[in-house]
């Protein structure tokens, strides 16, 4: 598939990036617009308003990180022409507001696109640590603030992936033990807040 597939990247690649980098449309309903809420997803309450986003420009800007990620896992070094592009619109996710589901999928693609600079360039070891820390310090980052506990393990299991495709000397003993020791944190202070919803909606 790698060889074969490859010449066709170039005039497919552009309308996947671009549904990717696709701002959803967002509005503002009100009493009267209860025929909407079939189309459009709350995000929270305003008022008597609510501030609501288009669910299916979300599901196609998610259908698009999928490809991207298929294509990345599939063609790996193939990829590597659009990994600065790539890059640019996934670590931009690891944090995306108004879904999950492109929060986990911007998580889980981080390991696969260290891995096709890996096979692009083995040779260039300053590239693929450099690659490894900027993707490391994204998803801590976005760790601090996920508040959904399935997209924090699955951001944790990027995080120990990563650090896997990277190798030996990126970090330190001490420094992977401070890493597993904050994601432990992250993900006791998600279970935390969960229960905290929990008895305070049987209240």
């Amino acid at each position: 598939m790698k060889h074969n597939f490859a010449p066709y990247l170039k005039d497919i690649m552009p309308n996947i990036l671009s549904l990717a980098t696709l701002k959803p449309t967002m509005g503002i309903e009100g009493a009267g617009a209860a025929d909407l809420t079939d189309v459009m997803e709350e995000i929270r309450p305003e008022g008597e308003k609510k501030v609501s986003i288009m669910t299916d420009e979300i599901e196609e800007k998610d259908t698009a990180i999928q490809m991207l990620i298929v294509f990345v896992e599939e063609l790996g070094a193939g990829c590597f022409d659009y990994l600065e592009q790539i890059n640019t619109i996934i670590l931009g996710l690891t944090q995306f507001a108004s879904s999950e589901n492109i929060r986990t999928s911007a998580a889980g693609a981080l390991p696969s696109l260290l891995k096709c600079a890996k096979e692009a360039q083995p040779q260039n070891i300053h590239l693929i640590h450099e690659l490894a820390k900027q993707y490391s310090n994204n998803i801590i980052e976005a760790m601090d603030s996920e508040t959904e506990t399935e997209c924090l393990i699955a951001q944790a299991e990027a995080l120990k992936d990563i650090l896997e495709e990277a190798g030996q000397n990126l970090l330190q003993p001490a420094s992977v033990d401070q890493f597993a020791d904050k994601i432990f944190e992250f993900i006791k202070q998600s279970e935390n807040r969960i229960q905290g919803n929990i008895e305070y909606e049987k209240d």
